[in-house]
């Protein structure tokens, strides 16, 4: 039996309508999610509210406005007082806010905050602006919705029968039949959406704070979700529950997300996964097939990177599923990244979209080499 793991990134989603990361908390993303959630009553101010628009504001203030602007104002301030280039994407924002929120009285927070003041003052708002915490709270919760809000038109009736969603059926009923029982089939997914739940997966999904072994069904592939989901709510420091509320991260505290979002604060959450992350590398070093699919070891996710790569099998058959161009600085980052590693390994790199891959793979053995052999690009 052929031990399979498939590692899932934000490219996974992507051909579904999933943001990549220059996509997140755009004008155009907000003007998404107020089309949803401006007349929720349980959401409206949580999602368009003033905070929200503060964090956002932020965020642009930080890439020079070069995004787009939420209100005039911004513009005024992009042409008149120039704004600064602190972070080249949500996740380098998320970072720096995480770790001012933790030290409110350092100067990366008292810097922040006088951005943040600026903003206030060019829309001429009385009273102070919210603090760095309630910014920090209010961009996870972008986090959460912008990565999942693409799925929430994902119906039963949508999943059956869309041909965007065939790839992922296809998939799914291929690790469902387990490919004539010759393999079995684990799934390390960071994303924080719900595509894997609405393709029939949840009751593979294990979750965090029960016992590695507790039971799931055997009929379905084992399936990790090392960042948290969007569909978990913490209900104290130890444990979680599933919701079916597909508006919770709208509606929710923000202490009850179940998400580990870029920051230092990653780490602590994660620690709450500490056992989860065990079970899940345990399956990844008995794998002779890793399978990375839109999955690139993001440069500021150095956790991830450090235990996948160390639990790696060091003769494992490694695919990479990137997209066509095999030449792209991610692709060939990952494949150096792989191969220094594990210089045993056979490294393989399809020049294929995810939802080509789904469609094609199960026509060929995963660890054969004499198969793969031409796809083994060196120094890309």
């Amino acid at each position: 039996m052929t031990e399979i793991v498939w590692v899932l990134g934000a490219g996974f989603s992507a051909p579904l309508g999933a943001p990549m990361l220059s996509g997140l908390f755009t004008p155009e993303a907000f003007g998404d999610l107020r089309a949803v959630y401006a007349e929720h009553s349980g959401a409206s101010e949580n999602v368009c509210g003033s905070v929200a628009t503060y964090a956002r504001r932020l965020f642009l203030f930080g890439t020079g406005f070069e995004r787009g602007v939420i209100t005039e104002r911004d513009r005024w301030l992009a042409r008149d007082r120039g704004a600064e280039h602190r972070w080249l994407d949500a996740e380098a924002f998320l970072d720096e806010l995480e770790g001012a929120a933790l030290d409110e009285q350092g100067p990366m927070a008292k810097r922040l905050g006088s951005i943040l003041t600026l903003l206030r003052d060019a829309d001429g708002t009385p009273g102070v602006p919210p603090t760095i915490a309630a910014v920090r709270d209010a961009a996870r919760r972008m986090l959460a919705l912008e990565t999942s809000r693409f799925a929430l038109g994902a119906t039963p009736k949508m999943v059956k029968n869309s041909e965007r969603w065939l790839p992922y059926r296809t998939w799914r009923d291929d690790l469902k039949n387990n490919v004539g029982n010759d393999n079995r089939h684990t799934i390390i997914s960071f994303n924080y959406d719900t595509v894997l739940e609405r393709l029939g997966f949840t009751d593979g999904v294990v979750m965090p704070l029960q016992k590695p072994d507790d039971p799931n069904d055997p009929a379905l592939p084992k399936i990790f979700k090392l960042h948290g989901s969007v569909d978990w709510k913490r209900t104290s420091a130890a444990t979680l529950e599933r919701t079916p509320d597909e508006h919770f991260p709208a509606t929710c505290n923000p202490e009850e997300l179940a998400i580990a979002p870029p920051g230092p604060e990653k780490e602590e959450i994660t620690k709450t996964f500490g056992e989860y992350w065990t079970a899940a590398l345990v399956a990844l070093q008995q794998a002779q097939v890793v399978v990375f699919m839109g999955y690139r070891f993001p440069p500021t996710d150095a956790r991830s990177r450090q235990k996948l790569l160390a639990a790696l099998h060091p003769k494992a058959h490694i695919h990479i599923v990137l997209g066509p161009d095999v030449n792209h600085p991610h692709v060939v980052r990952l494949g150096a990244l792989l191969r220094t590693n594990s210089p045993g390994a056979y490294v393989y790199t399809h020049p294929l979209y995810c939802e080509d891959f789904m469609t094609a793979w199960r026509l060929q053995k995963l660890n054969d080499w004499e198969t793969w052999a031409p796809l083994a690009r060196w120094g890309l």
